[in-house]
């Protein structure tokens, strides 16, 4: 597996980025650290007054390791997600079904 630093990663163009973004780190990751959250979440916001106003949220997801939505934490991972996009109104209150992920 390649380290982080290794993928191409045009970070100038992230700050673009101008909708709500969810970072998702896993609590056991080998690869990436809580040290590393604050330079992932610089990456969407790189100005150090920009942080206070731009909507990147980062979470942690206890007992999982590199591929959380793969492992048995899958549904905390999913349902961290589902939270996240709920409030803020990414989807609807039942997502075409009866008990959606926002009811």
């Amino acid at each position: 597996m390649r380290a982080p630093a290794e993928f191409p990663i045009n970070k100038a163009r992230l700050s673009e980025v101008d909708v709500p973004v969810l970072l998702v780190f896993p609590e056991k990751d080998p690869i990436f650290t809580r040290e590393g959250q604050e330079q992932q979440r610089g990456n969407y916001c790189p100005e150090p007054d920009a942080l206070t106003n731009c909507d990147v949220q980062v979470q942690w997801l206890a007992g999982t390791g590199h591929f959380p939505m793969l492992e048995r934490t899958a549904p905390q991972f999913r349902a961290l997600v589902a939270d996240w996009l709920c409030s803020r109104g990414l989807v609807s209150a039942t997502n075409g079904r009866d008990n959606g992920p926002c009811g």
